[in-house]
């Protein structure tokens, strides 16, 4: 029986927590939108279409919050400076947030599972850091 089935789990972590700290990162460390800057062409004009989308159903939503979690934190590795080690523990965290998103069979072995907690806690470790810099506890 694979335990992480749940699509209400799945749902409430890849909405949520997982989104914290490239999020939370990108907002202590830049100012409205200059972050897209970051960004290549193509996700530029995607974020915008999703923006002129949902301007036309009069929803006022800020360009991070439309924003997928990998342009995030591509911005946030450039924007920081962050080392590659950095680079690959936030790719390790898109790619939980994806797994469980898409529900992919993630814990159907021993191996898959071990990756499985070992990305979560990483999250864990980087949602910890990220709220010590942005002040919450």
């Amino acid at each position: 029986m694979n335990l992480f089935s749940s699509s209400s789990v799945a749902q409430a972590l890849s909405q949520s927590a997982l989104y914290i700290p490239s999020t939370i990162g990108l907002t202590r460390c830049i100012h409205d939108n200059d972050w897209v800057t970051q960004l290549d062409g193509n996700r530029k004009k995607l974020l915008a279409r999703r923006l002129r989308r949902h301007e036309k159903q009069n929803l006022e939503l800020r360009v991070l919050e439309l924003a997928d979690f990998g342009d995030k934190t591509v911005a946030l590795v450039r924007i920081l400076g962050l080392d590659s080690a950095a680079a690959q523990q936030l790719r390790e965290i898109e790619q939980l947030r994806n797994d469980i998103a898409h529900a992919k069979d993630y814990g159907k072995t021993d191996v898959d599972l071990d990756k499985f907690v070992g990305r979560l806690a990483l999250t864990g470790k980087w949602i910890r850091s990220v709220s010590r810099m942005s002040g919450r506890t």
